[in-house]
């Protein structure tokens, strides 16, 4: 793989990254604070979407997002696997200066 290459894949991987870690947290505070799961005492809720979306859609979209950014994540790893394996023999096995 070239540079070139190379930088463009982990462009790509960090703002796929970003969008879905962006849509794992928003799933999820929709999930537990504006959509909560069972019987809500006394609540403020008049309907049980938001955004148009069920809470069947947004677990599903919960879901999707957490496996997209798992995957995502492997991804980064492979592509920065010698930047850390040379950091972590840096900084485990420093060089003596002598």
């Amino acid at each position: 793989m070239s540079k070139q290459s190379k930088l463009v894949a982990c462009y790509v991987n960090f703002i796929l990254l970003l969008i879905t870690g962006v849509l794992v947290y928003i799933s999820g505070f929709v999930l537990w604070l504006v959509l909560p799961h069972g019987q809500v005492r006394g609540s403020f809720l008049t309907s049980n979407t938001f955004l148009g979306l069920n809470r069947s859609a947004w677990e599903n979209i919960h879901i999707v997002a957490s496996i997209l950014f798992l995957v995502l994540t492997i991804v980064h790893l492979i592509l920065n696997w010698a930047w850390i394996k040379n950091t972590s023999k840096c900084l485990i096995l420093p060089q003596s200066k002598t």
